[in-house]
């Protein structure tokens, strides 16, 4: 009778270990964790644009089509610095939030998310909140995710790659936010 009751206790503890390991997002890859260019690609469009902000006083003086090319350089550039990049850097924490995830590090992923979105908010101040309407979507994306992360595993391993995917279309597509 002792034996029994130590085989139900036994059949009951796998039972719930089963059960537990059910809730865990597979993982079939193990992902290599580093560090993108984004950092270095910031400094130097930073550089190139603030020369060219030094430059702008100098030709005003000496040919007008010096000075419309030189404008115009220097709005591709600032476009770059408030959009593009910021985006890049968000798209690379909101990939880094998955892969922590998926190795189990919640706390790491929960970092990664609050700098994407700091770097999100940070292009929906653009220009007095020019782009807020374009930032919504990822920025409610990544509210849910950020949700789901500690209540529901399977959902929120869902949630972050359909963040991961929306800022990454968001930066191939360019202008177009298609998802």
């Amino acid at each position: 009778m002792k034996a029994a009751t130590n085989c139900w206790r036994y059949l009951a503890l796998m039972i719930l270990w089963v059960a537990s390991a059910c809730d865990q997002p597979a993982i079939d890859w193990q992902p290599i964790l580093e560090r993108s260019a984004s950092h270095a690609l910031r400094t130097e469009v930073e550089r190139a644009a603030s020369a060219v902000e030094a430059a702008i006083p100098i030709v005003e003086s000496n040919a007008t089509d010096a000075d419309v090319l030189l404008r115009e350089a220097d709005r591709s550039l600032r476009h770059l610095l408030d959009f593009y990049l910021p985006l890049m850097e968000a798209r690379e924490h909101s990939y880094n939030a998955l892969l922590f995830f998926n190795l189990g590090k919640i706390d790491r992923a929960e970092e990664e998310l609050n700098l994407a979105e700091s770097r999100l908010k940070t292009i929906a101040r653009v220009d007095h909140g020019k782009l807020l309407q374009e930032m919504e979507p990822p920025l409610e994306d990544l509210e849910d995710a950020r949700a789901a992360v500690r209540a529901d595993p399977v959902i929120a391993h869902e949630l972050l790659q359909s963040l991961t995917t929306r800022l990454n279309n968001m930066v191939v597509k360019g202008g177009l936010i298609v998802d």
